[in-house]
């Protein structure tokens, strides 16, 4: 698989110089040049450490996980809270599939012209992108479990403080309603958290510390093993949004005074959805990491409230004190490489520098 990806990278810069099209001018072919560079170069990067040094991490992530769920849930509904990561992933598979089969598709039907060159393009590209959706989708599993968790422990605190303080139907939480029903708070019935003293959901805060420590561990473990591909897959991401959306602008205006030409107009087509694809990827990424961060901080907040709480009747100053200092101290970031961190604030970023690009571009038609 790898020495085919080498080759295909090989025939794929070969076959996007010597690509000859009007609208493509020495700007877009650069453009395309170093987008094939940062997908075949992650999908062979990725391969290669499957096999070597991250071979062992989903185990290890895993087992950590367990570990956690056997202090956080109960016994029978384990079983439950996995059947619907499992459903969830699968709902992933199926996005993703869409998200990038469509494109494919398109392509193969009004890009291949029958030779060797042209098919080891299409069929690399093809490997190659597969290999990359493949690690953001481990990576974003990964992050949507701890994430899964961080509610679980909100949930827990967000009940003591209902219990200490509130009697009423609702009260505010983190500036937003709460159902009296804490149980269906965050999570349905079937998911309800483990009783740890009587009949509240109450843990010794040492229990949380440990949990919250095992958690920070994964996220920190995840993003070590994936920095270096989640940092190429962007850049691939960024790199060929620009061209494919240029491209697409100018192929369908082209089709509006070509009406004749409907091919035209799906080539058009197919550029944009290469372009939606990988943004909206890109979305998916920083939208999962950017909310996982904020759970932790509404946990901070839920905290001091509980700290404002002259009545509790579980945890002393002492204890909450202690444990908003760790999540304070382990603050919970996605950094890729220590370049950048995933959040909202990058992608909005980026949206404004591929459109910036796209405007540079469009200039060289005039």
């Amino acid at each position: 698989m790898i020495i085919l990806l080498l080759y295909g990278l090989y025939i794929s810069i070969i076959y996007t110089t010597v690509f000859n099209d009007v609208k493509y001018n020495a700007f877009v072919h650069a453009l395309w040049i170093i987008a094939i560079l940062a997908l075949h170069s992650t999908s062979i990067l990725a391969l290669l450490l499957s096999v070597t040094r991250n071979r062992n991490h989903l185990r290890n992530v895993l087992t950590i996980i367990s570990f956690v769920d056997s202090k956080l849930l109960h016994k029978h509904c384990k079983q439950s809270v996995y059947m619907h990561q499992r459903s969830h992933i699968v709902w992933q598979l199926i996005v993703e599939f869409i998200l990038y089969g469509i494109p494919s598709a398109f392509s193969w039907i009004l890009f291949y012209d029958g030779t060797w060159t042209c098919l080891v393009y299409l069929v690399s590209d093809t490997i190659a992108t597969v290999t990359n959706a493949v690690v953001i989708l481990q990576y974003v599993s990964i992050v949507l479990i701890v994430k899964r968790r961080y509610q679980y422990i909100r949930h827990l605190l967000s009940e003591a403080a209902f219990t200490d303080d509130f009697c009423t139907s609702t009260h505010m939480y983190a500036g937003h309603p709460v159902s009296h029903d804490s149980d269906k708070l965050f999570l349905s019935e079937r998911y309800k958290v483990k009783n740890g003293r009587g009949s509240r959901n109450m843990y010794r805060i040492h229990d949380l510390q440990i949990i919250y420590s095992e958690l920070y561990d994964v996220l920190h473990a995840n993003s070590k093993t994936y920095g270096i591909l989640i940092l190429l897959n962007i850049m691939a991401i960024l790199t060929i949004t620009v061209p494919t959306t240029y491209l697409g602008v100018v192929f369908l205006t082209g089709a509006v005074f070509n009406t004749d030409k409907t091919d035209v107009y799906f080539r058009g087509i197919c550029f944009f959805c290469q372009s939606s694809s990988g943004l909206l990827t890109f979305l998916w990424l920083t939208i999962c990491c950017h909310s996982t961060a904020d759970e932790v901080k509404d946990t901070i907040v839920c905290i001091q409230k509980l700290l404002l709480r002259p009545n509790r009747l579980f945890w002393s100053t002492e204890d909450l004190k202690r444990l908003l200092s760790q999540l304070k101290n382990l603050k919970v970031e996605f950094s890729v490489c220590g370049l950048f961190s995933l959040n909202l604030q990058l992608l909005s970023g980026s949206v404004g520098v591929i459109i910036t690009y796209i405007l540079v571009l469009n200039q060289f038609n005039y």
